[in-house]
């Protein structure tokens, strides 16, 4: 008696969107990782309507020996003080550029502003030791960050209180006193050095005196800082002429003028002004040295997409993923190809990024501290690569992974004591010595 045929049931994966995981898991993984590290690396755009804080980040500085954008220098600042390269105003609970910050803290002097200045109200000195709060007469809060106006009220002693204090630590020639060995610090000791340091920072903006914003009139490397142009030029009424010095000078001079609203205007006239100036300057500044500025561009896109940072987060979700798929037995030989790719997407962008420090520094890919932890990972990876391309057992992914989020993340940590393409100095002085000694 014939039967008839019953409908096979579909097959549950067939349709499904995660189908192309199981039929092609390697491409499905470097796809995921493309989109990943894109959407990461798209340039961020200022609004219309504000301050150009982002172009302003482009301007040519020089600051630790080194020449930068201003975008970087801010940042810097910033880190060492916040250990983070962005900022939040706390008057809008809004998330900006460290350029906002920089801004903020240059135009407190009364000739830039008429009305009080906010950078003095910002909580960005982080205060975690109960014995300095004590020393200093502050109430201690939950987020141990105060402003500098809470550590220096009006009245109060506590800047003779650390000045004298810094003096017996770090020495004071003139006075006879000697430095007291950092090894020997207390810990009150420590945490007054690093607060003394952090107020370093922000007061040398807020005199003018970092970092160096005027290009020499010869075009050699000996630039000042507006400060010390308008004490050795203007204050002496002394004629600066009409070169790229003097320039620079009164379009910073403009710019933070308008920003601080040093004439009245209102908040809307001043940005509009505030983005013409800009603009017209760094469009004289692309037509002159656009090798410069090219540069300074793709030193701020690495700034911004912060490579190391996102291949580190990266590295330990694939080392997590790849460890799973010794339990997923069906799915187990699919789930480590896709690991073993995605591992080759982060790879290449950690490549890329040490190729771009390289070309931003002008030196091999080991220099300092910071840079040896990078390169360590690299080489890492790679090893373990090769090693999985052997035995395809996921061991190595999980490895190379886990290497590489480790080394990344120990470089995260050194990057807080700031500009991390400053070179080591070597007892000799040249790219072969720094590339073969820094790691040693």
């Amino acid at each position: 008696m014939n039967q008839i045929p019953r409908p096979q049931p579909a097959s549950s994966g067939a349709n499904s969107p995660f189908s192309i995981f199981g039929r092609h898991p390697a491409i499905t993984a470097v796809a995921v990782m493309t989109v990943y590290f894109v959407v990461l690396a798209w340039p961020h755009r200022d609004k219309a309507d504000d301050f150009h804080y982002r172009r302003f980040g482009r301007l040519p500085v020089i600051d630790q020996g080194r020449f930068k954008p201003m975008d970087t220098s801010a940042r810097i600042g910033l880190m060492l003080i916040t250990h983070r390269q962005s900022f939040t105003n706390p008057d809008d609970d809004v998330t900006y550029p460290a350029t906002k910050w920089y801004l903020d803290s240059a135009t407190v002097a009364g000739v830039f502003r008429q009305e009080a200045a906010e950078a003095y109200d910002y909580k960005i000195f982080r205060i975690e030791n109960e014995e300095l709060t004590r020393m200093l007469n502050i109430k201690r809060r939950p987020s141990m960050r105060y402003s500098y106006n809470e550590i220096f009220p009006e009245g109060s002693k506590n800047r003779e209180l650390l000045v004298n204090r810094v003096r017996h630590l770090a020495g004071d020639d003139e006075a006879g006193i000697a430095a007291v060995d950092a090894r020997n610090y207390t810990l009150l000791d420590a945490k007054i050095m690093e607060l003394w340091q952090h107020l370093q920072v922000f007061e040398k903006i807020n005199a003018q005196s970092a970092p160096l914003v005027i290009p020499d009139a010869n075009g050699s490397d000996q630039w000042k800082s507006l400060a010390r142009y308008y004490g050795d030029f203007v204050a002496q009424q002394a004629d600066v002429g009409n070169g790229v010095d003097a320039q620079t000078f009164k379009t910073y001079m403009q710019l933070l003028m308008i920003y601080g609203g040093a004439n009245g205007e209102d908040l809307q006239s001043r940005k509009k002004e505030f983005n013409k100036v800009l603009d017209a300057h760094l469009a004289e500044l692309d037509k002159t040295q656009p090798s410069r500025m090219r540069a300074i561009d793709l030193e701020i896109f690495f700034n911004e997409f912060k490579p190391f940072q996102w291949s580190w987060i990266a590295y330990v979700a694939i080392a997590v993923f790849a460890a799973s798929s010794w339990l997923a037995f069906s799915a187990g030989t699919a789930m480590r190809r896709a690991a073993f790719a995605a591992m080759a997407a982060i790879f290449v962008v950690h490549t890329g990024a040490l190729i771009l420090r390289m070309y931003l520094q002008g030196r091999p890919p080991v220099t300092n501290l910071y840079s040896s932890a990078i390169f360590i990972g690299w080489g890492c990876v790679g090893i373990s690569m090769i090693a999985e391309a052997i035995f395809k057992n996921g061991i190595s992914t999980v490895v190379g992974c886990a290497l590489g989020f480790a080394t990344l993340i120990i470089a995260d940590w050194l990057s807080l004591d700031g500009d991390t393409m400053v070179m080591m100095q070597a007892v000799l002085d040249t790219n072969f010595w720094l590339a073969t000694h820094v790691t040693c």
